[in-house]
């Protein structure tokens, strides 16, 4: 089973720095927000999918400490994913380079359920969907990746790489 909403944004009204222009409040909180909203419409599930184009996910990577060299999103695969091949494709580059993926980040309200993060080009710069998708539900612990305001998230961002790289 698939559920599937999509979320419109304007990336001029977030700075360089992720946060949004006018408030406090981060491109990642916007997102949350919308999280929120689709378990109220689609409820009792909740998105485990978060699919934007590569520009949006530079505008997602700039509310979080982390690497110069981190990579937000897995790629797709003629308009689908493959996740056990993305992790393996991406870990066996990984060996030889000092980028490296992150794959998912924790739901809004569960730190131990994943929000798998896929790029897709074919999606506009303003535009993202969150998915309910049954064959990414799964039990394997993600931990959030928290906002720049918690130093913490480095480490965060190293242990959720590290249990992602256990699943191949």
């Amino acid at each position: 089973m698939i559920l599937e909403e999509e979320y419109y944004f304007k990336a001029a009204d977030f700075g360089s720095n992720g946060y949004y222009k006018t408030t406090d409040k981060l491109f990642s909180d916007f997102v949350c927000e919308c999280e929120k909203m689709f378990h109220k419409k689609h409820e009792p599930y909740y998105a485990n999918c978060f699919c934007a184009n590569s520009k949006t996910f530079l505008l997602m990577g700039r509310c979080f400490i982390g690497g110069n060299f981190d990579i937000w999103g897995m790629e797709t695969f003629d308009g689908g994913t493959n996740l056990r091949m993305n992790i393996k494709i991406t870990s066996e580059i990984g060996r030889y380079s000092r980028f490296r993926t992150i794959y998912a980040i924790s739901q809004y309200d569960n730190l131990y359920k994943s929000l798998w993060l896929f790029i897709d080009n074919n999606l506009s710069d303003n535009i993202f969907l969150l998915k309910y998708n049954s064959d990414n539900d799964d039990d394997k612990p993600v931990i959030r990746a928290t906002s720049l305001i918690e130093p913490e998230l480095k480490k965060s961002v190293e242990v959720c790489v590290d249990q992602l790289s256990n699943i191949i």
